[in-house]
């Protein structure tokens, strides 16, 4: 799970334990990137998370269930948006989710590969 601080808000990361969070930050709004499950087992395989596509798909079938069992608490403040319009539409979706959680979009979030170690998203690796 990861957390970043920023000068307005802080952002919450995470793929389990939604029960948790939503106990933790009753009202706090939420965005729900949904991604095809085959192209997460890819990544998964590639970011050497897990070994097969069956263990890939499973973490995302976990990831889901925890969300379907817990999402519906917070389904009037959470915004949904599928991963693949994100990465050929970034700035766009971007967009949408700083507006989501009530901050304004600042085109420096598009450079956030400065600061990290991961390859910006590859729109050419969606819908495989």
């Amino acid at each position: 799970m990861d957390c970043i601080q920023g000068p307005r808000s802080s952002v919450l990361t995470l793929h389990r334990n939604l029960a948790k969070v939503l106990a933790l930050l009753p009202g706090a709004p939420g965005v729900h990137i949904l991604r095809d499950p085959s192209d997460v087992a890819r990544s998964n395989i590639a970011m050497m998370w897990t070994g097969n596509v069956y263990f890939g798909a499973d973490t995302w079938l976990k990831t889901e269930r925890d969300g379907q069992d817990h999402g519906h608490h917070a389904a009037d403040r959470t915004l949904a948006m599928r991963y693949e319009d994100l990465v050929s539409d970034p700035e766009g979706v971007l967009t949408q989710i700083c507006a989501h959680v009530d901050l304004d979009f600042d085109p420096v979030v598009l450079g956030y590969g400065a600061t990290t170690t991961y390859d910006p998203p590859d729109p050419s690796l969606a819908q495989q």
